[in-house]
């Protein structure tokens, strides 16, 4: 309950880059004609690429990155 309430009394942009450090999503994407799996920060910044998406998940694990769902 106390964390709730944390998040109801935050202003709009403290919600805005709530995990921003930490959080990303994993999107395949055409680089240079390849087909890769770029991670992406919260903000929508490409941050890496990898070949595969084993590889492109141990790359944010190394990191402390936690993959969020996005639809």
């Amino acid at each position: 309950m106390a964390l709730t309430a944390a998040l109801r009394s935050m202003s709009a942009e403290q919600l805005l880059y709530l995990g921003l450090q930490r959080l990303v999503y994993l999107r395949a994407a055409l680089v240079e004609g390849e087909r890769l799996f770029v991670i992406y920060g919260a903000d929508g910044v490409p941050l890496a690429a990898a070949d595969t998406v084993a590889t492109a998940i141990e790359a944010a694990a190394e990191c402390n990155l936690a993959f969020v769902a996005v639809h």
